[in-house]
Parts: structure tokens; sequence; C-alpha cells
């Protein structure tokens, strides 16, 4: 495959099959396609889209992608990397210490959040698979989900209309306001706050929601959960 530098000043309108793109600093690639692949996007430089079967496989310090969407894939987004949006059927498979997703929207899908990984924002759609050992999803939005929170990894707020599917051993959901819901905690996870309007569904053998604020709903602790602490006020 032929490896093509694209170089400060540079703006490649869209990537050809069969080709392999760096991009460095100071360089743009407009739209990643079907059969193109940009193996690099380093400290400065830019990829705009990455769309209908396109990849970029590593975005790296100071690179950026702004839209992932139309089974377009970003496969691992390292330390200092940027994706901002990931759209309808567009995917990121690895957010890695230090790397960050802003935005995911409607369709749009991280896979994994490792540890120092960060998620800013999920919203209307969009999809969250799994949060490991150090990752962060910062905010859970309406429409939005998570769906496994694993030992280690961290979410710190489900806000009206965000839904955490399941929170295992080891995994937090720091806060869960007013129509946000957490769906079930596992042995060994752990919800921090249940603010007034936010439910949590299910707290199973060895769960636990540390603090139930006035207004806050558990509707189903089962043998062996613990709701340590409730508030008849805030």
């Amino acid at each position: 495959m032929k490896t093509i530098i694209v170089s400060a000043g540079e703006v490649l309108e869209q990537t050809a099959p069969g080709c392999k793109y760096v991009v460095q600093d100071g360089g743009v690639v407009d739209n990643v396609r079907a059969g193109g692949r940009v193996s690099n996007v380093h400290d400065g430089g830019v990829v705009s889209n990455v769309r209908f079967g396109g990849v970029v496989e590593h975005v790296r310090k100071g690179g950026a992608v702004h839209n992932v969407q139309d089974g377009g894939e970003v496969q691992n987004v390292w330390a200092g990397g940027v994706v901002k949006n990931v759209w309808d059927g567009g995917v990121v498979q690895n957010v890695w210490d230090g790397g960050e997703v802003w935005d995911v929207w409607a369709g749009g899908a991280v896979r994994d959040v490792w540890d120092g990984g960060v998620v800013q924002d999920v919203t209307d759609g969009g999809v969250v698979r799994t949060v490991l050992d150090g990752g962060s999803v910062e905010n859970v939005r309406k429409g939005g989900a998570v769906h496994n929170v694993q030992d280690g990894g961290e979410v710190q707020n489900v806000w009206a209309g965000g839904v955490v599917w399941d929170v295992w051993a080891g995994g937090v959901v720091r806060d869960v306001w007013a129509g946000g819901s957490v769906e079930h905690v596992r042995k060994g996870g752990a919800v921090h706050n249940v603010l007034a309007g936010g439910v949590v569904q299910n707290v199973w053998d060895g769960g636990a929601v540390w603090t139930v604020w006035a207004g806050g709903v558990v509707h189903n602790v089962w043998d062996g959960g613990v709701v340590v602490a409730e508030h008849s006020s805030n």
C-alpha cells in the first residue's frame, strides 16, 4: 500500500482507495472515504471527515479528527489526540490514556474507554459500550447511553434522559440527576448520589448506592444490595 505524506499547508480533499496517509503538523485531509486509510494524524494535523468505510488508525498528540460518521472508523485515540464528533454510523474503537472524544451523537459509538481516556458528552442516541479501568465519561445526556462501567471506570454525571445500563464490580457512577437513570448496580458496583428526580432501578447483591437525596428513587434493592444513606432534604 502506497504511503502519502500530507504536510504543512497541504489540503487533501479526498483520500484515494489503496493508499495510506500520514497527516503531519499543518496538514489537512478533508474526507477519508471507502478504501481510504490514514495511519497517523500527528500534532497539528487535521482530518475533517471520516465516512463510508474510511479508517483512521491513530490520532496522536495534538492531532484532531472533526467528524466520524456514516461507516467511518477511528481505531485509536492516544494521549493528546481529539475526536470532536462521532455521528450516525461512526465508530471510535479505543480511547487511551489522555485521549479525548468530545461528543457522541445519535448512532455514534465508542467501544472502549481505557485508563485515562475521556469521553466528554454522550447525547441523543450516542452509545459508549464499555468504560474500563481509569476511563471516564463526564456526561451522559438525553438519549445517550453507557452500557457497561467496569472495574476502575467512572461516569461522572447522568442527566435527564441519559441511561447507564450496568455498573459492575469496581465501576462508579457519581451523580444521577433529575430524569437520569441507572438500570443495574451489580456486585461491587457503586452509585454515589441519586439526586432529586434521579432513578436507580435495581441494586443487586453486593451493589451499593451511597446516598439517595430528597426526591431521588431506588426502586429495587435486592437481597445483599445496600443503600447507605437516605436524606429527606438536600
